[in-house]
C-alpha cells in the first residue's frame, strides 16, 4: 500500500480523506466493458462557486428540507445550497469530511479531527458527540437501517454506530490496520464498507457480526460503495485498479476496467450512487470526470466543466439530477440528464 504516514497528512492543500499518495495503478484483471461513450450528450452540468474560498467541498446529499446540503472539509463548515442557487453556511468542528441524512430528520456530519459525529438540523442547531476511541479520524458516514448512524474510523479501524440520542458504540474491524473507507446500508439489512489498505470488502450485521471478502485483483484499493439497483449487489471504486467492482451478498466478485486510464488520484474519492436509471454513477476526481456504468459494465463518462476541479462526493437529487462536489475547484456541480 502507499501511504503517507497513514491520513496524518495535507496534500496540496486537499483535506485529510483524501491524503494517501497514489502511485501507478497496476495492470488488472478484468471485465472488458461492454462500451464506453466520452462524450455530454444528454446532459447538462451546471456549477455553483462556494462562497467560503478554498473550502474544499467533500460529501453531499440532498436534505430532508429538499436542499442540497454539503461538508466543507477545509472551512470548518456546513453548508446548504438552495433550488435558486442561494447558499447558507453553519459552523462545526475541525474538518468534516462526509455527511448523512439521519432517521430524525437532522444531518449527520463526521468531523475527522475533532473526533466527534455532528448533528446539524436544518434550522442549523448543531450537536457534538464525541468518539470514544481517541484519535479515530471518523470520515464516511451512513444511515443504518436500523434507524441509527454508522460510520467509518481510519485510524480506529473500527466501525461506529451512533443513535439518534448520541449513544455510540464500536466494533474492532477482524483485519488489523484495514483503513475502513467507504460505507453504505446493504440490501440484506447489514452494513458494508470498503478496507482500502487490506483490499477486502467488509460486512457487519446489526448486532456487531462481521463478514470479509477479499477483493480478486491485487492492490485494488477499494473505496466508495453503494447498493445497487436490483437489491442484491454492492458496487465499489477500485482506485488503485482503475476500476469498478460488483460484488453480492455472497461475496461474489465482478470487475470492469474504466474507460479513461487513471480516473482516480485522490485515492479516496467517495462519491458514488445507484442512479435513478439503473446505473451506478461515480466520480472521477483526477480525469474530471463523472461516470456511468450499466449493471451489464457498459460506461459512459461527462466531463466536469471546470478543468482540474477533483470532483469528489455525489449524490442524488430528483429523477434526472445529481448533485456533486469539486474538492478542487471549490464548486457545487449539477448534473441533469435527459433519459430514464
Amino acid at each position: 500500500m502507499r501511504f503517507r504516514s497513514g491520513w496524518g497528512h495535507w496534500v496540496a492543500g486537499m483535506p485529510l480523506l483524501v491524503a494517501l499518495v497514489c502511485g501507478v495503478a497496476p495492470s488488472a484483471r478484468a471485465d472488458s466493458p461492454v462500451g464506453a461513450q466520452p462524450s455530454n450528450r444528454g446532459v447538462i452540468v451546471k456549477e455553483y462557486p462556494v462562497p467560503t474560498p478554498g473550502s474544499s467541498p467533500a460529501g453531499v446529499v440532498v436534505g430532508p428540507d429538499e436542499q442540497v446540503w454539503f461538508a466543507e472539509a477545509n472551512a470548518n463548515m456546513i453548508g446548504r445550497l438552495t433550488a435558486r442557487g442561494t447558499f447558507r453556511q453553519f459552523n462545526v468542528g475541525n474538518h468534516p469530511p462526509w455527511l448523512a441524512v439521519g432517521s430524525d430528520g437532522a444531518l449527520w456530519f463526521t468531523e475527522q479531527l475533532s473526533n466527534n459525529i455532528g448533528r446539524i438540523t436544518t434550522d442549523g442547531t448543531v450537536s457534538e458527540f464525541p468518539v470514544p476511541t481517541p484519535g479515530s479520524q471518523p470520515a464516511a458516514i451512513t444511515a443504518g437501517p436500523d434507524g441509527a448512524i454508522w460510520f467509518a474510523e481510519l485510524s480506529g479501524n473500527k466501525i461506529g454506530r451512533i443513535t439518534a440520542d448520541g449513544v455510540i458504540n464500536e466494533f474492532l474491524i477482524p483485519t488489523d490496520a484495514s483503513t475502513p473507507a467507504g460505507i453504505t446500508a446493504g440490501p440484506d439489512g447489514a452494513i458494508w464498507f470498503t478496507e482500502y489498505a487490506t483490499n477486502k470488502i467488509g460486512r457487519i450485521a446489526t448486532d456487531g457480526a462481521f463478514s470479509e471478502f477479499p477483493v480478486p485483483t491485487p492492490g485494488a484499493e477499494p473505496t466508495a460503495i453503494t447498493a445497487g439497483p436490483d437489491g442484491r449487489v454492492l458496487w465499489f471504486t477500485e482506485t488503485g485498479a482503475n476500476q469498478i467492482g460488483r460484488v453480492t451478498t455472497k461475496g461474489i466478485f465482478r470487475e470492469f476496467s474504466i474507460p479513461t486510464p487513471n480516473a482516480f488520484g485522490g485515492c479516496c474519492n467517495l462519491g458514488m450512487i445507484s442512479g435513478p436509471d439503473g446505473a451506478i454513477w461515480f466520480t472521477e476526481d483526477q480525469a474530471n470526470q463523472i461516470g456511468r456504468v450499466t449493471t451489464k459494465g457498459a460506461f459512459r463518462e461527462f466531463a466536469v466543466p471546470t478543468p482540474g476541479s477533483s470532483p469528489f462526493g455525489l449524490t442524488l437529487g430528483d429523477d434526472h439530477t445529481l448533485w456533486f462536489t469539486e474538492l478542487a475547484s471549490n464548486k457545487i456541480g449539477r448534473l441533469t440528464f435527459d433519459w430514464h
